[in-house]
């Protein structure tokens, strides 16, 4: 279900609680996995450029919490 299908019926806010940090450790368990079984390193072709990834962190404001 997309946020803007949530939103028709009148819903606010969408909390995701933990399902970020779950997606990114199901990805570590499944690269882990295929180097173990398969000894492969296909999962790399997926992963976020050096680059763009200081690129993304860069762009973010200190939180000051």
């Amino acid at each position: 279900m997309s946020v803007a299908q949530l939103g028709e019926p009148g819903v606010q806010r969408v909390t995701i609680g933990s399902s970020l940090a779950g997606a990114a450790l199901g990805f570590i368990r499944q690269a882990a996995t295929e180097m173990a079984t398969l000894g492969g390193f296909s999962y790399a072709s997926q992963q976020i450029p050096d680059r763009g990834l200081c690129q993304f962190f860069a762009d973010r404001p200190p939180d000051l919490a």
